[in-house]
């Protein structure tokens, strides 16, 4: 027959083990979730970088054309970049 200290002890020890388990568990289920989504969080970010570099584009091409654009109009896009 088991001592009931020694059973005591092995049940706080099993469920111990069985709560780290449980935590791995979700750590491993989270991270391949997120590369699974990986390649279409990339591709997102690869657009978002684009449209970023297209408008930093047109934002140097416009503010390069200034001097040609009456100062009025001017002062109003240059107020819009601030």
């Amino acid at each position: 027959m088991i001592d009931p200290v020694t059973a005591y002890t092995n049940a706080v020890a099993t469920g111990q083990f069985l709560e780290q388990t449980c935590t791995v568990a979700n750590s491993l289920y989270d991270y391949l979730k997120k590369v699974k989504d990986a390649p279409a969080h990339s591709k997102e970010l690869r657009r978002e970088v684009m449209v970023s570099d297209l408008l930093e584009d047109i934002h140097k091409d416009l503010t390069s054309n200034l001097k040609s654009v009456p100062s009025s109009k001017a002062g109003k896009y240059a107020d819009l970049c601030r």
